[in-house]
């Protein structure tokens, strides 16, 4: 999968709290990284974590830690397939 249809389903994962998963199949927990800090950084590794997430075919994210330092982002989601 990739080009423009995978980052379309990259974007349809939703992001989600544990009620929202509660019934849902956890799959495990993602990390993303961005060499870039700031909002423009954290958006990069939130995708990146969208991505990995597509290939597991999960549907939700729950974000667990959202972090800038040093000039660099990482973010850090656990995703479920729910449905």
């Amino acid at each position: 999968m990739k080009g423009k249809d995978f980052l379309i389903e990259a974007l349809e994962i939703k992001d989600a709290d544990l009620n929202m998963v509660s019934t849902c199949q956890f799959l495990r927990n993602l990390s993303g990284f961005s060499g870039w800090g700031g909002p423009i950084g954290i958006d990069n590794s939130k995708n990146d974590v969208r991505e990995q997430a597509v290939k597991l075919n999960a549907t939700h994210i729950v974000w667990q830690n959202i972090a800038t330092t040093g000039g660099v982002a990482d973010v850090f989601g656990n995703v479920y397939r729910c449905g």
